[in-house]
């Protein structure tokens, strides 16, 4: 029995080969703009984050068709957001769609993604926990040699949570901005 759980698993990278023409695993860190605004009980002001950083680990393949091809993905980002007045912690899943031109050893990526996950804001008087949405897109591009991948990416990003602070008030915070990023990867 450990013997075909072990054949099974060493025979992934080949069915991945046979079902895409490319399928990375990809780990990258992006910075994001440093604009966001609140908005406390209807009452709406702009601020500036000191500090924006995520953390992602992505799955992307893709498949060609005649001249472009369709890339997709699945991911997971912790995004972590400082200011004078907030912090903010998000753990986010998220999907990703787009269309990708390869050269070579080398691919322009437009993706689309959309995420769910779930955002913390603590500040010196109040704490709470809330859901987070995000959708954005990336412009990337990709350089591969033998397994292994490497990439830069720009984009835009919009992210809002709801949270009720302060004995049931209202506090959304919502950022949209650019961010900008690298990662590495493996590619099967």
């Amino acid at each position: 029995m450990r013997t075909l759980l072990l054949l099974a698993v060493a025979a992934l990278p080949a069915a991945a080969m046979d079902l895409f023409d490319f399928s990375d695993l990809r780990v990258g860190v992006d910075t994001v703009g440093n604009k966001y605004e609140t908005t406390f009980n209807g009452s709406t002001a702009d601020q500036d984050w000191d500090s924006a950083t995520r953390y992602n680990a992505d799955w992307v393949a893709g498949t060609s068709l005649i001249l472009i091809g369709v890339a997709y993905g699945l991911g997971g980002t912790y995004d972590v957001r400082t200011s004078g007045v907030l912090d903010q912690t998000s753990t986010i899943g998220h999907v990703q769609v787009g269309p990708y031109l390869s050269l070579g050893p080398v691919q322009l990526e437009l993706l689309g993604l959309a995420g769910i996950g779930t955002s913390k804001i603590s500040n010196s008087s109040t704490e709470d926990t809330s859901s987070v949405d995000e959708y954005g897109i990336n412009l990337g591009l990709t350089a591969s040699l033998l397994h292994l991948t490497a990439g830069i990416r720009g984009g835009w990003l919009q992210q809002t949570a709801d949270f009720d602070v302060s004995g049931g008030q209202s506090l959304r915070v919502k950022s949209n901005d650019y961010t900008a990023g690298a990662w590495v990867g493996w590619r099967f």
